[in-house]
């Protein structure tokens, strides 16, 4: 048989290596042996490392907020639950920036997370609503005609017995709390859309121009 030489191939295999180990200190950049040695070395560290400092960079945000909720009276751990309570969906790298480019933001932020945690740790079971097994008369009201009130929010408030205007219009400002902290419904919007002052316009008898709307079959059809 032929004699088969890989010269070729073998040159090319130790160009890929000591290009790999380009900028290594004396022979390990030099030497075949001892650069191969080193770029595996190197890869190991690089592949471990590249997921160390995702760690690191979580650390150091950490550290940084901390740092910051201190600075105007919150814990770390508080800062972060009062974000779930507000529903913000910021992560740790912005809020981090945030801390260190835009203090003022930031304390904005830190006072409606202490309102927010003064109400969820005020509000209890003495404050909930009154809520009905069935509708009475076995007919519940349009809730629908509330501005705020969608398909998917009247069957939540229905699923939980509220099923009536003069409900909503005898709902107080620890009710509207209550409703707020327990049922999934956008934080402040039945406060902010005024539902209790609709559902008293409603109940006595009146109209709202979103009400009208709503039988006329221009919002729902």
């Amino acid at each position: 048989m032929p004699r088969v030489k890989t010269g070729t191939v073998r040159r090319k295999r130790h160009k890929k290596i000591l290009k790999q180990a380009k900028g290594f200190y004396s022979g390990r950049r030099k030497h075949f042996r001892k650069a191969k040695e080193q770029v595996e070395h190197a890869l190991v560290y690089a592949y471990r490392d590249r997921r160390q400092k995702k760690r690191d960079f979580r650390k150091l945000w950490i550290i940084r907020i901390n740092a910051a909720c201190k600075l105007n009276g919150l814990k770390y751990s508080q800062f972060m639950f009062g974000l779930k309570l507000l529903e913000i969906e910021l992560d740790r790298k912005i809020l981090a920036s945030m801390a260190m480019e835009n203090p003022e933001s930031f304390a904005s932020l830190t006072v409606d997370i202490k309102n927010e945690l003064d109400i969820h740790n005020t509000v209890t079971d003495e404050h909930k609503p009154l809520f009905l097994d069935k509708p009475k008369d076995e007919k519940p009201c349009d809730l629908k005609e509330i501005s705020g009130i969608g398909e998917e929010i009247e069957k939540l408030l229905n699923k939980h017995g509220v099923f009536h205007l003069s409900q909503i219009a005898s709902w107080n400002e620890n009710n509207l709390r209550w409703i707020d902290k327990y049922l999934k419904i956008f934080k402040g919007r039945a406060k902010r859309d005024d539902w209790v002052g609709q559902a008293k316009v409603l109940n006595d008898g009146g109209e709202t121009e979103f009400s009208k709307r709503v039988k006329s079959g221009e919002v729902y059809k």
